[in-house]
């Protein structure tokens, strides 16, 4: 991707106003994948003082959609199944990593992994459907480059 569009398309993605809500960072992005980090408070934690679920799902599901639409078209999901492995404590670290699994003209799959440290504390799957608009409209895209993405 040239440097332009990936400036203008990494504008886009770095504009999440729930990413930001959440304190949360992308902190990298390209080629169906993506790394989204925060270090959860604590008015993130769950009745036990452990970070909550619900920020678990949200960093998964944050890395996920700056994943897939990481080649420039407008993509929305069709499901993420989350699964919890460990506990996280409030104050340290969380990194939420999204790859590529799969990728047709019309579905994507994606592996997405959340860390605590070396530490799994969630996983996921996640499908998305990859419509026929593009972020910053199709002309600002090669022919090539949308014909392959």
């Amino acid at each position: 991707m040239e440097t332009s569009l990936r400036s203008r398309l990494d504008a886009v993605l770095q504009a999440s106003a729930y990413r930001t809500h959440l304190g949360a960072t992308l902190a990298s992005w390209g080629d169906g994948a993506a790394v989204v980090t925060v270090v959860p408070g604590d008015a993130t934690t769950n009745l036990g003082g452990s970070v909550h679920g619900g920020l678990l799902a949200s960093l998964a599901d944050l890395a996920f959609e700056a994943a897939c639409n990481s080649w420039g078209r407008q993509v929305v999901a069709t499901g993420l199944t989350l699964h919890y492995a460990a506990a996280a404590s409030p104050g340290v670290l969380l990194q939420a990593t999204a790859s590529e699994r799969t990728r047709t003209r019309r579905v994507a799959s994606y592996d997405v992994a959340v860390r605590s440290g070396e530490r799994t504390v969630a996983w996921a799957q996640a499908t998305a459907f990859r419509t026929d608009g593009w972020h910053l409209g199709a002309d600002a895209w090669p022919p090539q480059w949308r014909a392959a993405h």
